[in-house]
């Protein structure tokens, strides 16, 4: 058996006519849907982000996480809130999501340290402090860039011990790979205790309002 399972949300006067049977409507939005096995799947993820794809090539698109299941609670939570989802999809046209993450890099303190352990603990505190600092100016780094690119910007960063920075850019299409190249060589460049990973483009996960009815 297989059941329902939603993809995203797209304005309904924008349904391609080839895919109309792959819609379920809500008002001023549409649902796509897509059948999964009813049991969980390890491809489960895969073919959810291989559908979401699919239809951003075809619409202005709004995806929503894996494994949702349609209920008719859900649609009619869907058409409650559909002229905010609206809004949110001309918000996303034509824009793709940067994905960055800033950690501390593994082992880095760990060579070269004499002095027994009153040493090794200043030297650690030292670092730690180093990486915080780190953060914040790429924190900051982020927001300057992104507010000049005219992108919308989500960041998280944790505190000690735990040295990290999670963000999620929202931003034209056609400025995303310049400005992932603009991320990826200032955050890299910041410090050798940090390591940077920039991604994407990526459908705007980070910046869907889908949510599953309580």
């Amino acid at each position: 058996m297989s059941s329902p399972r939603l993809i995203g949300l797209l304005a309904a006067d924008d349904v391609p006519a080839d895919l109309a049977d792959q819609i379920m409507s809500c008002g001023p939005v549409a649902a796509a849907i897509r059948f999964a096995p009813a049991a969980a799947s390890s491809s489960e993820s895969l073919d959810h982000h291989a559908a979401v794809v699919a239809w951003c090539r075809r619409a202005a698109f709004l995806p929503s996480r894996a494994g949702i299941p349609i209920s008719p609670e859900l649609l009619q939570s869907i058409a409650r809130s559909a002229w905010y989802h609206r809004s949110t999809i001309e918000h996303i046209e034509g824009r793709v999501e940067i994905s960055v993450e800033l950690e501390r890099r593994d082992g880095v303190r760990d060579g070269g340290i004499d002095g027994g352990g009153r040493a090794y603990l200043r030297a650690t505190a030292h670092d730690l402090r180093a990486c915080e600092v780190g953060v914040a100016t790429a924190a900051n780094l982020l927001a300057m860039y992104s507010e000049r690119a005219d992108a919308d910007l989500i960041a998280r960063t944790a505190p000690l011990p735990a040295i990290r920075l999670r963000a999620s850019v929202l931003v034209r299409r056609a400025v995303a790979p310049r400005l992932a190249r603009q991320f990826d060589s200032m955050l890299s460049a910041i410090s050798d205790r940090l390591v940077c990973r920039v991604t994407g483009p990526w459908p705007p996960y980070s910046f869907s309002t889908i949510r599953e009815p309580s």
